[in-house]
């Protein structure tokens, strides 16, 4: 199987649950998918809070039966994507073909801010996006903050549609030298543009709508 997680931010660990709990084997079924760690207030009072202390794979996993998973990645696989591919690690053969990840093993809890009127009335005023928890694997492996590196680099060509680094080199491990990334000669291609010019950024063209901040006041400027 090949992911393609080049230019996936993340987003819910619900979706990320979703798709680890479908790739894993059948071993996996029932055993730890990711740990929770909190700081030392809230590890204290876990009960009293309703947190989480980890998240198991489900009694039955997708049933997939693979030997490989091939996640594509780039500095823009961040968050709940490095999550995905993290929580697959100790359970099977997982490899990473593209750039280095964005870094970022950690998560929060959406808590809302609100003040009280003159009356003792609660009155909603916004969103507090704050970092609350990290996450770790199975192995209790993450702490990932500069990224997750690669097993084989791979160029992400923008301006040749033609030619794919990324799957050359992944079809190249399952094909060709089944274990190895390595080209050979008779599989081996010329390139006609430089390298600088095929991993070029990709501009993006539309502005995200998502709030990108800490404290999201829209709700409650509508509100009042």
């Amino acid at each position: 199987m090949i992911v393609d997680l080049r230019y996936n931010g993340g987003g819910s660990v619900a979706t990320a649950e979703y798709l680890d709990s479908a790739i894993a084997p059948a071993s996996a079924a029932g055993k730890p998918m990711y740990y929770y760690k909190y700081n030392d207030k809230l590890t204290a009072d876990l009960d009293g809070t309703g947190l989480e202390s980890s998240v198991s794979f489900p009694g039955n996993t997708g049933g997939l039966s693979l030997k490989n998973v091939f996640f594509i990645t780039s500095s823009h696989t961040a968050s709940a994507s490095e999550l995905t591919l993290n929580n697959l690690l100790p359970y099977m053969n997982v490899k990473l073909v593209g750039d280095t990840t964005y870094g970022k093993p950690v998560g929060f809890i959406t808590f809302n801010i609100s003040k009280y009127d003159s009356t003792h009335t609660k009155q909603y005023l916004a969103d507090l996006y704050a970092i609350n928890f990290a996450t770790e694997n199975a192995n209790h492996a993450g702490g990932y903050y500069t990224g997750i590196a690669p097993d084989e680099p791979a160029n992400d060509y923008t301006t040749i549609w033609t030619r794919y680094d990324n799957l050359d080199k992944i079809f190249n491990y399952i094909y060709i030298n089944t274990g190895s990334f390595a080209r050979t000669s008779a599989n081996a291609r010329v390139l006609t543009q430089s390298t600088a010019n095929q991993r070029s950024a990709i501009q993006y063209s539309i502005t995200s709508p998502k709030f990108n901040g800490m404290v999201d006041y829209r709700i409650g400027n509508r509100i009042h």
